[in-house]
């Protein structure tokens, strides 16, 4: 992280791992939770909540 914690940038695994696979097209969303108040984030605020993901393949 941008502080200095430790943090796996689940982004950057997943777009290599489907580059890896042959997976020549991936869009995903270039907004961080932590630093986007209108996205959920336990880091930022402390609280619990639930999130989300969307995978298709066309």
């Amino acid at each position: 992280t941008r502080w200095g914690a430790p943090a796996l940038d689940l982004r950057a695994a997943l777009a290599a791992e489907l580059s890896r696979l042959g997976i020549a097209q991936v869009a995903s969303d270039p907004r961080c939770t932590a630093e986007d108040s209108s996205l959920f984030s336990h880091r930022r605020d402390g609280v619990t909540g639930r999130q989300a993901g969307v995978v298709w393949l066309s």
